[in-house]
């Protein structure tokens, strides 16, 4: 039974990270979005 419940924590654990890992690259992106964009808007209002 314990060993059980150890298996259900690292299957919850491996579907955490793979979310955090997909956040992380999500929220690199929209960065990355949000700096070329206030840059185009710097030069714009030049």
């Amino acid at each position: 039974m314990l060993r059980e419940q150890l298996d259900q924590a690292h299957l919850a654990n491996q579907q955490l990270m793979g979310d955090v890992r997909r956040l992380n690259n999500e929220l690199q992106q929209v960065r990355e979005e949000f700096v070329s964009k206030t840059r185009d808007w710097k030069e714009e209002t030049r």
